[in-house]
């Protein structure tokens, strides 16, 4: 083969080749560069935090995120990858606030508190160590209340409440406003199926007596008859 024939053949396959690439280039898919918008979601999706700031030289974007350990900076290139990361400035962590020890109300306080319920009773401090708290008794009216209360807030947690029997004296006391006399007699009765009561007698003069009888736990008077001397 003549050398001009030679030079020929060679510079056909460098062309060939030229061509080849240059078709496979232009044909060949080419990556999309990322917007700065899609820079910050991959950058927030990645670590969590707030967008601060971004920018961009060359074919880089770097994105200032605040998240609660600190300020950090993300390098991000235009085809998506993470380049860097890496922390400028460190949060202020607050120290954790003590709490105050919890002060203990006295015993006039929760009288005070108690006050509203009726007329204190008792009142007792139990020291109990998983649940400290204040137990009283309480009575209103012919109601008598067994009441806890928390230690340090004064709040009622649990009350039980049960009918109070009226004593002997205030028996006589309600008995001589309905008739008044001089007593002769009081007796306690309680029969099955039947409120317990008083039988009061009361002598009203030399001639007639009153027997009153009045329910223990409502202080209702149930009923009053008179007991007439004919001897005469």
């Amino acid at each position: 083969m003549s050398r001009k024939k030679m030079m020929w053949a060679l510079l056909s396959v460098v062309l060939l080749a030229v061509m080849s690439y240059a078709i496979f280039w232009w044909w060949s898919p080419q990556t999309k560069a990322i917007t700065e918008e899609e820079a910050k979601q991959i950058a927030t999706a990645t670590y969590k935090g707030e967008v601060i700031q971004t920018s961009k030289q060359d074919d880089q974007y770097t994105i200032e995120l605040k998240a609660d350990t600190g300020l950090y900076e993300v390098k991000i290139d235009t085809q998506g990858e993470i380049v860097s990361m890496s922390l400028k400035e460190t949060a202020e962590v607050e120290p954790p606030k003590q709490e105050q020890p919890k002060q203990q109300l006295s015993a006039d306080e929760i009288k005070k508190i108690l006050a509203a319920q009726g007329t204190v009773n008792s009142l007792e401090y139990i020291a109990d160590e998983t649940a400290p708290h204040y137990r009283a008794t309480v009575t209103k009216n012919n109601e008598e209340q067994t009441v806890k209360l928390d230690p340090f807030t004064g709040e009622i947690t649990e009350t039980t409440t049960k009918a109070r029997l009226l004593s002997e004296a205030d028996a006589i006391k309600i008995a001589l406003e309905k008739q008044p006399g001089e007593v002769d007699d009081v007796d306690f009765i309680e029969e099955q199926d039947k409120s317990p009561f008083y039988l009061i007698e009361i002598e009203v003069n030399e001639d007639s007596d009153a027997i009153i009888e009045i329910d223990a736990y409502t202080r209702e008077i149930k009923s009053v008859t008179y007991d007439e001397d004919d001897s005469d």
